[in-house]
């Protein structure tokens, strides 16, 4: 028996030399399989006007499809700020001031 009957006798038998090698690679463009079916934010004062700066303290709720190990967390909030010239009259801060 030569050396290279003996090689093709042994790929057969090896799992990872059966598949080709395009199929070990994985699309980045991929769909991705989620392990958890919702997550959501639940501040402790959900109704308070937060100024910047402010301590915000809440609660992250996770619901998972099956267990799940995590070494961190990280949560970033992002918001949407209206501000106008005078708190009690919103209508103020969409008229022009002009200096004459």
């Amino acid at each position: 028996m030569t050396s290279s009957q003996k090689r093709t006798s042994a790929a057969p038998s090896s799992p990872v030399t059966s598949r080709s090698f395009l199929s070990r690679l994985k699309s980045p463009l991929s769909s991705k399989s989620r392990n958890y079916t919702e997550f959501y934010i639940q501040s402790d004062d959900p109704h308070r006007h937060y100024a910047p700066g402010d301590v915000i303290s809440g609660t992250v709720i996770i619901k998972i499809v099956k267990p799940l190990r995590i070494t961190h967390l990280v949560v970033s909030l992002h918001g949407y700020a209206q501000v106008f010239k005078n708190p009690n009259a919103p209508g103020d801060a969409y008229k022009n001031y002009s200096s004459t």
